[in-house]
């Protein structure tokens, strides 16, 4: 495997950010994409860092994206720094300006644990034309409840969203999205993995219900007894990138 890391002046954002890209050490033609994004405290380097990520991505046609986007819940922020267009946007456009990657929306995914689980969500969920597939472990799914149980970090949460009433059906409320998703619009394919023993288990199991009957294709895999940890994830990133074989040339 090869990996890049590229730091660059982003606009979105207004300073420079990092990425890591791992890509094949023979590349045969244009590669399929995936976006793996990063949990809270975490970074670009976190998925290398924690799990054989590039050992199980030997002999495979695909492009794995990592960006670093800090404790920003993948959002646009009242501050300033735009990270949601960041990754959804200029990212996936300057990384197919380096690299060779597919641009239809058939081979581009995008997964992330806990936070990244949510970002991996909200992306499928806001961009369906830009990713056909989001793999969710660990997410957190109802931003609104977990605001609702950490009272102490409201000035966080509302830098990042502005009120509880400005959070509740927007772009980055998933549960509106799903509820509001119109019947004639393209539906993306919804992966979720989360351990019983997690603190987030019922707001996967609950989500999952929600997608279930608004008639998304979507699949949830509870793991017994699992909890928050890098060991859970580095098993089911292994799953993902199973799955996503029959989508690599």
């Amino acid at each position: 495997m090869a990996i890049f890391k590229i730091s660059f002046f982003s606009d979105s954002l207004g300073m420079k950010s990092t990425v890591n890209i791992i890509l094949p050490d023979h590349i045969q033609s244009t590669l399929s994409t995936l976006l793996l994004l990063h949990g809270m405290g975490d970074d670009e380097n976190s998925w290398m860092d924690n799990t054989s990520l590039s050992r199980y991505l030997l002999n495979r046609q695909l492009a794995v994206i990592m960006p670093r986007v800090d404790l920003s819940y993948y959002a646009n922020l009242r501050s300033g720094e735009k990270y949601f267009d960041y990754v959804s946007d200029e990212l996936l456009q300057k990384a197919s300006e380096w690299f060779p990657l597919k641009k239809d929306v058939e081979h581009r995914f995008v997964a992330g644990l806990s936070m990244g689980g949510y970002g991996a969500l909200k992306l499928v969920l806001n961009e369906p034309k830009k990713f056909s597939r989001g793999y969710a472990l660990s997410a957190v799914t109802d931003l609104l409840d977990r605001w609702n149980q950490e009272p102490k970090r409201d000035d966080w949460y509302a830098n990042l969203f502005g009120s509880k009433t400005d959070l509740k059906g927007s772009t980055s409320d998933l549960i509106s999205i799903v509820k509001q998703w119109p019947v004639d619009k393209k539906k993306p394919h919804i992966w979720q993995s989360c351990g019983t023993a997690d603190a987030f288990f019922q707001q996967n199991a609950t989500f999952h219900q929600l997608l279930t009957e608004k008639k998304f294709q979507s699949d949830f895999i509870p793991v017994d007894q699992e909890t928050h940890r890098w060991e859970f994830w580095d098993k089911q990133i292994v799953r993902v990138i199973g799955d996503l074989d029959q989508f690599l040339s």
